[in-house]
């Protein structure tokens, strides 16, 4: 309890003298002012949010049949380095169309190893449910045999039916290790093929990479498989390999033949012994 003899203490008065100012409120036009910019200021990123999601909504979907077991799905526009990952269903595959696409593929990866897949032909994008035509994907495996000099890819046929193309060819598209360019770069080369096998010498294989870095021998190959008579068809990859280029030798320059047709001091001898001489 407080002494009623204390004297009570006298309530506190700002020193005239101290030169530090007061609080004061901000004026109501200030404050309006701020509210305001906050208010556009949320109004600009509500806009912002709105039109990013415009430009990534879909604007519709393509689904089709696949024969064959799959494990992921992709739309891909790659000139415009447009993806989207897409969903396996219990009959095939369903994708939705990003705005920006203009040319896609749909891309379907088969399970397991090797890795293997097929692209579907161009898609054009439409609103609403497109159906695409049935695929179904193939898996084969690539033999390579080398022996005298010449190299020898063998694989199983493609088969026929729905899915599978009407007509048949192959091509064998070599990746290699570009020499004098950046670090790690690579260029192609392709053998096309009618029937499931193709042979060739190693001299003229390696003739066809362009700027090949002898130092860095090894190569990818992916076995494809296609309709000739679509341009813009599908196409299937049967399996991704590597392999490993041997070295190689340039052929022996072919001996220059006279006018009589015989390599000089050589050929065929008639029967008296003479060696036959030009006319």
């Amino acid at each position: 309890m407080s002494d009623p003899s204390e004297p009570t203490p006298a309530p506190s008065v700002s020193d005239p003298s101290d030169p530090t100012p007061a609080p004061q409120a901000l004026p109501s036009r200030t404050r309006h002012v701020r509210l305001g910019v906050y208010g556009v200021f949320c109004l600009g990123v509500a806009g912002l949010l709105l039109a990013l999601y415009s430009s990534w909504a879909p604007i519709g979907t393509v689904r089709g049949k696949v024969k064959g077991e799959i494990e992921r799905v992709v739309l891909a526009d790659v000139s415009r380095d447009v993806y989207r990952a897409g969903r396996v269903t219990a009959e095939g595959f369903e994708v939705d169309y990003p705005p920006y696409a203009k040319e896609p593929k749909v891309f379907l990866y088969g399970k397991g190893e090797p890795v293997h897949w097929v692209e579907s032909g161009v898609l054009p994008p439409k609103e609403g449910l497109q159906e695409a035509p049935p695929l179904a994907v193939w898996i084969s495996p690539l033999e390579i045999t080398v022996r005298e000099g010449t190299v020898r890819f063998d694989w199983s046929p493609i088969p026929e039916g729905e899915g599978f193309p009407g007509r048949r060819r192959y091509s064998l598209l070599i990746r290699y290790y570009k020499a004098g360019g950046e670090v790690g770069e690579r260029g192609d080369a392709t053998l096309i093929c009618e029937a499931p096998k193709r042979s060739i010498s190693l001299y003229e294989l390696e003739q066809l990479f362009q700027e090949f870095d002898v130092n860095k021998r090894e190569l990818e190959i992916e076995l494809r498989a296609y309709d000739p008579g679509q341009q813009k068809g599908a196409l299937w990859v049967g399996i991704r390999r590597g392999w490993t280029f041997p070295p190689t030798t340039a052929p022996e320059p072919l001996t220059p033949m006279r006018s009589g047709g015989l390599p000089p001091g050589g050929g065929a001898q008639p029967s008296g012994g003479q060696g036959q001489k030009g006319r």
